[in-house]
């Protein structure tokens, strides 16, 4: 495959090391530019058997130029599909799915983030329903293509020990990573055999796609799903590149 890889998109580190994976395996890449107002990616391959590396919004726009396989982006990567195999796997099985403008009578701190993989906004913690209601006039004053029907989850606030990202090739798990110890940010390559077994457990139930990013966290009440992710839209934290180019390369 060729791969197309957005510019200035991850952390220097990691589009080095995903370009220095690339040409250790002789792979073909290209860095595009990503044309929003217009909707379009700037390339110049003419192959059609092409990955994409890019924003949610290049995973979306991929879809239409027929590369096989693209993105593999759909309409599962979202909490209203896969929680109803995943059920009280899922950290967040509490959540009281609405519209982003429909009032939260929550009194205390609880846990918004959008239901899709589509970055709306960032997932966090309010501590009160005066607060979300700020944010939620900012998103829809300052997002021209907000309508107000988009779709959150509201939760209660879960203690989490470990966070953990699974990078999922034909349901199984091929190279992870931690991202965060409690409230501080870590990465750290993840040899944790319970944290592996419990994803791969997790695929025999459901799969949003070919290949996809699960993300596992560790908590009093055992492991659990935070959220499903785009593999082509998803930060590498400090996982194996060079294994999962490999794993794309021998499947698709």
């Amino acid at each position: 495959m060729i791969y197309l890889i957005q510019d200035n998109l991850f952390r220097e580190f990691h589009q080095e090391s995903l370009i220095s994976a690339l040409d250790k395996f002789g792979l073909e890449y290209e860095i595009f530019k990503l044309k929003a107002s217009i909707d379009e990616i700037e390339f110049q391959t003419n192959r059609k058997d092409v990955f994409v590396f890019g924003a949610v919004k290049s995973a979306h726009i991929s879809k239409k130029y027929n590369w096989c396989p693209g993105s593999f982006y759909n309409e599962n990567h979202d909490y209203i599909v896969y929680s109803k195999y995943y059920l009280d796997n899922m950290l967040n099985w509490d959540s009281k799915v609405q519209k982003i403008s429909d009032p939260v009578e929550i009194n205390g701190p609880f846990f918004a983030r959008p239901t899709g993989d589509n970055k709306l906004f960032k997932g966090e913690v309010f501590e009160n329903s005066k607060l979300w209601d700020v944010s939620v006039s900012y998103y829809l004053n300052y997002n021209k293509k907000a309508t107000g029907d988009e779709m959150v989850q509201i939760s209660s606030v879960k203690n989490i020990m470990q966070e953990y990202r699974c990078f999922v090739v034909k349901g199984e798990v091929i190279t992870s990573s931690m991202y965060k110890l409690g409230d501080v940010v870590l990465y750290k390559r993840c040899w944790d055999d319970d944290i592996i077994e419990f994803a791969n457990n997790m695929c025999t139930i459901y799969q949003p796609a070919e290949a996809f990013v699960i993300d596992i966290c560790r908590t009093e009440e055992g492991l659990k799903i935070v959220e499903i992710n785009c593999i082509n839209c998803s930060g590498f934290y400090d996982i194996d590149i060079q294994k999962l180019i490999l794993s794309l390369e021998e499947n698709f």
